[in-house]
């Protein structure tokens, strides 16, 4: 079952971030949300990317998931009311 998981994990991983590499158009690329917080998919993440010879991106002044949704929500929110 593990191995099974980690198959599909990985095919899915190679193809968004294939996807993603294609649509980049030199912009680094990153993982955000719920899932940026496991850190075996993480992980996975970056190695792909930088297989592609792209620079991924992590989270370092902003949570990742929901936490980073309400600085956003924030931003657009102070951009509004000025």
């Amino acid at each position: 079952r593990a191995d099974v998981a980690y198959s599909v994990v990985r095919n899915v991983m190679d193809e968004l971030v294939a996807a993603a590499c294609d649509a980049s158009d030199g912009v680094p690329i990153g993982l955000t949300g719920g899932v940026s917080y496991n850190s075996a998919i993480e992980s996975m993440f970056v190695d792909t990317v930088k297989s592609y010879g792209h620079v991924p991106v992590r989270h370092e002044n902003v949570p990742n998931g929901d936490g980073g949704i309400s600085v956003g929500q924030a931003a657009i929110a102070l951009r509004r009311i000025q």
